[in-house]
């Protein structure tokens, strides 16, 4: 395969990576971790203020993270679970007011993942969360306690790291049971 350049200078790819499985594998990860780049604070739709949600009003992340009990994502939550409590302007946050249009549209908010793990691995959020009891911040860090979403991941979600948790808590470390 030859990639043409700006400078009219050809790359012939098969010289430089040599053709084998494990190389391909490689590049299929970095090209995965390349795309799925923690895009940063800045660019989520609001800046969502956990503390102000879970510390001050004592809201579960269960309540507003439904999916995390009883399947395989948490998800963010739709439209309708803040409009649960969001009918009416209590601020005059410029955030608020996007919040209520959004919820007046019913037009779901464009969130931004920070949180991935590999496309070969199953990570069934109920089965660590509901059946094991892991707390939220086993994974996900301090985020109960952000004013702002923050600009990464807190923790990244590596073998080794996944590989301790089952570790401390005498889990299985069979390859079958998170591999597809």
């Amino acid at each position: 395969m030859a990639l043409a350049h700006s400078h009219t200078r050809v790359v012939d790819l098969s010289t430089i990576i040599p053709r084998s499985p494990g190389w391909a594998v490689a590049l299929a990860t970095l090209a995965w971790a390349v795309g799925c780049g923690s895009p940063g604070a800045d660019s989520q739709p609001l800046a969502f203020n956990h503390a102000l949600h879970t510390q001050e009003q004592s809201i579960a992340c269960t309540e507003c993270h439904r999916g995390v009990q009883t399947g395989d994502t948490a998800g963010f939550p739709s439209i309708k679970v803040c409009a649960e409590c969001h009918q009416d302007a209590t601020t005059k946050s410029a955030d608020e007011k996007k919040l209520l249009a959004a919820i007046a549209k019913n037009e779901e908010l464009p969130w931004r993942r920070l949180y991935r793990v590999p496309i070969h691995v199953h990570y069934p959020h109920a089965r660590h969360v509901a059946a094991g009891k892991i707390p939220c911040e086993r994974c996900h860090g301090d985020i109960a306690k952000s004013t702002r979403p923050p600009s990464r991941a807190f923790n990244d979600l590596t073998m080794d790291f996944c590989l301790n948790c089952h570790a401390e808590r005498r889990a299985t470390n069979d390859c079958l049971a998170c591999h597809k």
